[in-house]
């Protein structure tokens, strides 16, 4: 039975270090769900800087595969980054299933900038 294509969103930019190990848990617990997940965050960001052109080339790369995938997986123990809710507003236009998850993994909370107090 072939594995459904998932495409596996988590908070990356700007936060702590400890998001890489949160992104191998995420695309961990989608293997151990049958699936078949894709990363591109966890990918691009050896190639192309998270900030201007190269972040906005990546973002939009990640879209193209999004576009591929049955599911989009949204693992929000840590919130919702912009990058996180382009994919999400990607998902819901194009009628991709987006799929809530949480898997309790302890660490910081990631605030989204514009949540941040500017004083």
């Amino acid at each position: 039975m072939p594995r459904p294509l998932v495409f596996v969103a988590s908070p990356w930019q700007g936060g702590p270090k400890g998001f890489r190990q949160y992104l191998t848990k995420a695309v961990a617990d989608s293997f151990a769900r049958g699936e078949a997940p894709i990363a591109s965050h966890g990918f691009y960001p050896r190639y192309l800087k998270d900030e201007g052109e190269d972040r906005e080339l990546g973002l939009g790369c990640g879209l193209i595969l999004l576009g591929r995938c049955d599911i989009l997986a949204v693992y929000a123990d840590h919130g919702i980054t912009t990058g996180m809710q382009q994919e999400i507003s990607y998902a819901a236009k194009h009628r991709i299933k987006v799929d809530w998850r949480y898997i309790m993994v302890k660490g910081p909370k990631w605030v989204a900038e514009e949540n941040l107090d500017q004083s």
